[in-house]
C-alpha cells in the first residue's frame, strides 16, 4: 500500500470512485473505461494529430498514415488486447484521450502507464488526475508492487507529470536509438516528495 498522509500532489489526491479494472474509474473530472471498438474513431483522431504523434512516433514508422489501416492498428495494439482506458470528461463525456495500464510481461510484479490526450486538453491538469488514479487502482485494487513509465528526454510535459504523481527517475531508457527516461513508484517505497 501506498504510505499514509501523503503530501498534496500525491497519489490518493481526487480520486472519486474505483470500481473493477471492467468498470469505469472516476476521478474528479474524468471516467476513464477500458477501450472499446465505439472509442476507435476518438482514438484514431487523437493519433492523427501531429502535436500527439511527434510524441508517440517520433520516427514516423510505427503509426500509420492511412486512417482505416491506423483504426486497424489501434484495435490490434490498444483496444483488442486491453491495459488501455479511453478518458472521457464526466461533464459532456467528451474525449480527453487514452492512458494506459498495461502489465508488464517481462517484469513481475510491475505495469507500464501512460498517457497521451488530445492537444486541447493539454495543460489542464487532465494527464495528472487519470495518472494519479491509475497508480492508486494499480497497487489497491490490482495488486501491483510497482508502477513505472517512460518519456523521451525531450517531452518535458510528460516528465512533469511523473514527478508530480510521485514517480521518481530510476534510470535511463531509449526507444529506437532516442534518449529517454525511465521513472518509477514502489508501493511500499517512501512516500513521494513534493509540495
Amino acid at each position: 500500500m501506498l504510505p499514509m498522509g501523503m503530501r498534496s500532489g500525491g497519489v490518493g489526491r481526487g480520486v472519486v470512485a474505483f470500481r473493477g479494472m471492467e468498470g469505469a474509474l472516476e476521478t474528479e473530472r474524468l471516467r476513464l473505461m477500458p477501450l472499446t471498438e465505439a472509442d476507435l474513431d476518438d482514438l484514431v483522431d487523437l493519433d492523427l494529430e501531429p502535436e500527439v504523434r511527434k510524441f508517440i512516433d517520433p520516427q514516423g514508422i510505427i503509426l500509420p498514415v492511412d486512417r482505416s489501416e491506423l483504426r486497424t492498428y489501434e484495435w490490434e495494439r490498444h483496444v483488442s488486447p486491453g491495459g488501455f482506458y479511453g478518458a472521457r470528461e464526466r461533464v459532456g463525456n467528451g474525449f480527453v484521450g487514452v492512458f494506459q495500464l498495461e502489465e508488464a510481461p517481462d517484469r513481475d510484479g510491475e505495469v507500464e502507464l501512460g498517457y497521451r490526450l488530445r492537444r486541447h486538453a493539454w495543460g489542464l491538469g487532465y494527464a495528472t488526475e487519470g495518472a494519479r488514479a491509475l497508480i492508486r487502482h494499480a497497487f489497491d485494487v490490482l495488486g501491483y508492487r510497482r508502477v513505472y513509465s517512460h518519456s523521451l528526454t525531450d517531452n518535458p510535459a510528460s516528465i512533469r507529470v511523473m514527478e508530480k504523481i510521485g514517480l521518481v527517475a530510476v534510470g535511463p531508457w531509449s526507444y529506437r536509438g532516442l534518449p529517454g527516461i525511465e521513472y518509477a513508484i514502489e508501493r511500499d517505497g517512501p512516500a513521494p516528495g513534493g509540495a
